[in-house]
């Protein structure tokens, strides 16, 4: 079959139906094709025909690419995903690399809200540290568990309730991307988030900061005098959480696209009292 006319025919479906989505990366991901590759095919086998038919019908009601792949990349390793997990974003690959400026070999490291694993099993990958995961899902930690198996990672998972059932402490650095959208915004978040993210991994409270409450209220219990806590925060939330903690120092890094978008937080040398020991 003559790929450039079914080509041709999946860039009109997508204008017509309003889809923003580069057609080239599209059938390259549907097709596991270079990027590049895609650009000089010229024939496409009947299964692979309607396996590419078969995606862009979905994709044309709403569903993300990467849910119908079922994958995502990020920080270059392939991560099972469905619609019991977020869909991993660049936004968090820019946590992760903020986080990993203070990882060692040695550290031991607490991922909260892990939902796919991809913060844990990255920074385990990338840094050899000791990592802990917690999710409140069991089918979140069953994807995780898969992941970290497909990517021969070394991380723990537990199923918590943020800090419930975490038993270890003493952690170097403490790492979470929580749900941080206010409860009233959560209806004018896109289909593709609002329909195939869990809400559960997007809502957080009224005005968003639920789980950083809860996060601020235990950290001393868990992070050691010298260690970090790395929070993924909304674009607007700069402020809100330099007040919420407001005993500790924070530093808010802002994104590629200038949105404020981490919170290094550490304590403040008067905060000795506050000291944990390993466990």
């Amino acid at each position: 079959m003559n790929f450039k006319k079914i080509y041709k025919k999946i860039k009109l479906l997508f204008e017509q139906n309003g889809v923003d989505e580069n057609c080239a990366s599209f059938c390259a991901d549907v097709l596991n094709d270079g990027r590049l590759n895609i650009h000089f095919r010229k024939e496409i086998t009947l299964g692979d025909y309607f396996k590419l038919m078969l995606a862009t019908k979905k994709r044309i009601k709403g569903v993300p690419t990467n849910k119908i792949l079922k994958n995502q990349v990020f920080y270059g390793r392939n991560f099972y995903i469905d619609n019991n997990v977020l869909a991993p974003r660049v936004d968090t690959e820019f946590v992760v690399s903020e986080a990993l400026e203070y990882i060692k070999k040695e550290s031991k490291v607490l991922d909260l809200c892990t939902g796919s694993g991809i913060i844990a099993i990255t920074i385990n990958k990338e840094s050899g540290a000791n990592v802990f995961a917690s999710d409140i899902s069991s089918k979140a930690l069953k994807i995780a568990k898969k992941n970290a198996l497909t990517n021969e990672a070394d991380v723990t998972f537990v199923q918590s309730d943020m800090f419930e059932n975490i038993m270890e402490k003493g952690f170097d650095l403490i790492i979470s991307n929580p749900p941080y959208i206010p409860s009233k915004d959560v209806g004018n978040l896109s289909k593709e988030v609002k329909d195939y993210d869990p809400i559960i991994a997007l809502d957080g409270g009224e005005d968003g900061l639920d789980y950083y409450r809860i996060i601020e209220k235990n950290l001393s219990l868990y992070l050691l005098e010298e260690g970090k806590l790395i929070l993924e925060i909304g674009y607007d939330e700069g402020e809100s959480i330099k007040k919420l903690f407001s005993n500790y120092n924070t530093i808010i890094k802002k994104d590629y696209e200038g949105n404020d978008r981490v919170a290094i937080i550490s304590y403040k040398k008067v905060n000795n009292a506050r000291k944990t020991k390993k466990n």
